[in-house]
């Protein structure tokens, strides 16, 4: 009878300790690999000056609401004007590059001749939100925004 209990005993703890181990548990993504994972569409945006914050997604047209950023490999941008486009001449797609700087903290977008670095304060599987400052005659002016992922 002891025999059985200890053997049942051993069972349980070799279980909890095969439970446990790291072997089965999946690397954590990288952050280009949760960029590249989903294409990512705003679902809030607003502006900061001082202590004064505005809502400027909501005055949004519903043209730009479906639009989709999409992040690929080899640093490869692709902005996508959704399921409606606000001006039907516009291409559906535009290309551009991306690419995380500072010790992936931020990253830069550049589109034609434009870039942006913004600073990533969020990015999971399904949800990322960037901020990025701009300052024109003395005047900051913080942008927040807020992806998620489809």
């Amino acid at each position: 009878m002891k025999r059985i209990a200890f053997l049942a005993l051993a069972i349980a703890a070799s279980s909890a300790f095969v439970g446990c181990g790291s072997d089965n548990d999946p690397a954590p993504k990288s952050k280009s690999e949760l960029l590249m994972a989903k294409s990512w569409r705003v679902t809030a945006q607003t502006e900061s000056v001082g202590t004064a914050t505005q809502d400027t997604f909501s005055s949004e047209d519903a043209c730009t609401k479906d639009d989709l950023a999409k992040f690929i490999a080899n640093g490869i941008f692709i902005a996508d004007e959704g399921k409606t486009k606000c001006d039907p001449s516009d291409p559906q797609q535009f290309a551009g590059n991306w690419a995380l700087t500072s010790n992936e903290s931020k990253l830069l977008i550049t589109v034609f001749i434009a870039a942006i670095e913004f600073d990533i304060n969020e990015l999971s599987e399904n949800k990322m939100v960037l901020t990025t400052q701009e300052t024109d005659r003395g005047v900051t002016t913080t942008t927040r925004t807020t992806y998620v992922g489809e």
